[in-house]
């Protein structure tokens, strides 16, 4: 279906920013507040945080917002009630899914995947 997308696990999940599928959020709290008001949060879309590389694919045009918002999900398309202490509560249940030993994982990131391709493209 058209705009659907595989959501990750939330093992570790504040270890993987950026957050959805273009990168557009640095953090897991922006994450949290896009899903406040999500047609809001797509009509005033800023595509600053997506790498320049994917900018160019991005569907922030009238036609495809419009047409992203008239396929949302029931439960994301009305405006929901978040308090910044409700945030902050997400943050905390979401961080205590991360264990602080995987934080030093982070420096044990290999050159290349099986494949030999380079995990970073300097």
């Amino acid at each position: 279906e058209q705009f659907s997308f595989r959501t990750p696990p939330l093992r570790n999940v504040d270890l993987t920013a950026p957050n959805f599928h273009n990168g557009a959020s640095r953090n897991l709290a922006d994450a949290i507040r896009h899903y406040r008001d999500v047609p809001a949060a797509l009509e005033g879309f800023q595509s600053g945080f997506v790498d320049a590389r994917l900018r160019s694919t991005l569907g922030v045009d009238a036609t495809t917002v419009a047409s992203v918002l008239a396929t949302l999900d029931p439960l994301v398309r009305a405006p929901h009630r978040l308090s910044d202490a409700d945030v902050a509560d997400l943050l905390a249940f979401l961080r205590a899914l991360t264990s602080p030993r995987a934080a030093l994982l982070l420096q044990d990131v290999p050159a290349t995947v099986p494949s030999g391709l380079p995990v970073f493209d300097h």
